[in-house]
């Protein structure tokens, strides 16, 4: 399911061991409260064990942005999910390493 709403387009995409979201478009303050609502419906719909965040085709993520990762992660962790963020362009990278966060997201940087 693809869905383009506000600046922002969210592909989700539903497998046996969960589902993997990617996402294109800055994660602000205007497209994060978006993005939340179309991935936390997931956790009902979708049986499974892991949410594979892509985020390839965001160039830019502010505190917004950092907050709505926080809160999936929390909703992985309530349901029994696990989860990692991965693919993240280089600005993202800095700023989620800078606020410490890429252990608690499990961000995998390329080599």
């Amino acid at each position: 399911m693809s869905q383009t709403s506000g600046g922002i387009d969210v592909d989700i995409r539903r497998d046996p061991s969960g589902a993997t979201v990617a996402v294109v478009g800055d994660l602000d303050m205007a497209t994060a409260p978006l993005l939340r609502h179309q991935v936390d419906g997931i956790f009902d719909d979708v049986s499974g064990a892991s949410l594979v965040l892509d985020l390839a085709g965001v160039g830019f993520s502010d505190s917004a942005g950092i907050s709505v990762l926080i809160h999936l992660r929390k909703q992985c962790d309530e349901h029994g999910w696990s989860f990692r963020v991965v693919n993240t362009q280089p600005a993202v990278s800095r700023v989620l390493e800078f606020a410490g966060l890429t252990e608690h997201l499990n961000l995998q940087l390329p080599d």
